[in-house]
């Protein structure tokens, strides 16, 4: 589940991730309304049939990915950035609106960023995306 300063934001987090995790005051729970696979995570709504993902490739990566979207309604104002496991918002990624089932690509650059594990945030008016990015050391 979330974090002490976000208690109701739900995200599944990777077994590699627990104990940055809780160290940063987050608790676990079991994680519920979609899967995660190495590259992508998918939000299966089963009430309105809909899909929505949320992708990088390649993860990991040495430097260069290209983080990807696509959601199943349209969307204003939608933010996606990118976070180190501090919580520090590194990047804004992209801003604005979205059209349903329209893939959006985003080159990102990992090298100037220090760590090896950053979460991206897609931010919608209705639900918050997490995904674990992974920076492979050269």
């Amino acid at each position: 589940t979330g974090s002490s300063s976000n208690p109701s934001s739900q995200i599944c987090v990777s077994s590699d991730a627990v104990s940055a995790h809780l160290r940063s005051g987050g608790t676990l729970g079991a994680c519920s309304g979609g899967s995660i696979s190495e590259n992508t995570f998918t939000d299966n709504n089963s009430e309105q049939n809909t899909i929505s993902e949320l992708s990088a490739f390649p993860n990991p990566t040495t430097s260069q990915t290209t983080v990807t979207f696509t959601l199943s309604e349209p969307e204003r104002q939608l933010i996606l950035d990118i976070y180190d496991m501090a919580g520090s918002r590194l990047n804004r990624i992209y801003s604005g609106n979205a059209e349903a089932n329209r893939t959006y690509s985003f080159p990102v650059d990992l090298g100037n960023y220090l760590g090896e594990v950053f979460i991206l945030r897609l931010i919608t008016p209705k639900k918050i995306y997490n995904f674990k990015l992974l920076k492979e050391k050269k």
